[in-house]
């Protein structure tokens, strides 16, 4: 039997998660080190960071539901109804924390602001996929450093 390729791996995922995957270099995840009971049972060891991308998977698909159920644009939520989205989203990941342009200290020098923050991401409606400092929000693109 072959080694399972990276697309065997995947699945049936859908495009937009394996083209994510495949972003992150997963290519050769196994790096040729299956055994022969892991090859005969078709199981192959999980790819580095798996549970942090499978994470960070989840919550993005997690706001992209809920920027779907509020049928408006990503920058109509964010600049009007944040905290009703970001209420939302911690219904759904309730371990996820509700922060504020209030919470690092930036109330007079950046718009007013809630997002999410969940495992050190950023998240808000225009950054479904988030990112690791709040300051690359794009709600905050432009205002004062």
């Amino acid at each position: 039997m072959p080694d399972p390729t990276l697309d065997d791996f995947l699945g049936n995922l859908d495009s937009n998660l394996k083209r994510t995957l495949k972003e992150s270099k997963m290519k050769n995840f196994d790096n040729g080190v299956l055994s022969t009971k892991q090859r005969t049972l078709g199981v192959a060891p999980r790819p580095p960071g798996y549970p942090e991308i499978m994470e960070t998977m989840k919550i993005e698909q997690i706001i992209r539901q809920t920027i779907a159920e509020f049928n408006m644009s990503p920058y109509d939520i964010n600049n009007g109804l944040c905290e009703e989205f970001s209420q939302a989203i911690l219904k759904k990941v309730p371990e996820a924390e509700e922060v504020s342009v209030e919470s690092y200290g930036k109330f007079d020098e950046l718009p007013g602001h809630i997002w999410i923050l969940y495992k050190g991401r950023h998240y808000d409606a225009e950054n479904p996929e988030g990112v690791n400092n709040f300051m690359d929000l794009k709600i905050f693109k432009g205002a004062s450093q």
